[in-house]
């Protein structure tokens, strides 16, 4: 089975215009990293560099969502469904 991320219209419309182009080439490339390699959405973003992949506090053990760190300033949230292998974007751009 394939990771398979969902990025719909609601996490992309969150981009804004303060989103500086490296944080955006670092999440195309994350995205990528999923898509084209295969690879689980950790590994995808130790590819990128120092995204300091991590579960985010709060959450139950069902939800798993978590966050890598495009830049110093721009995150991406997402919830991990490992059964299915999906990735839901939940957010894009600022801190969580």
């Amino acid at each position: 089975m394939v990771w398979t991320v969902v990025d719909d219209e609601d996490a992309l419309k969150n981009i804004n215009a303060g989103f500086s182009e490296t944080a955006l080439m670092n999440y195309n490339s994350w995205v990528n990293n999923i898509r084209n390699k295969g690879l689980h959405p950790k590994k995808a973003a130790e590819e990128i560099g120092d995204a300091n992949y991590k579960r985010m506090k709060g959450t139950s053990k069902n939800v798993q969502q978590f966050e890598i760190r495009l830049n110093g300033s721009d995150r991406v949230s997402f919830i991990l469904d490992k059964k299915n292998q999906d990735i839901y974007v939940t957010d894009i751009g600022g801190h969580s």
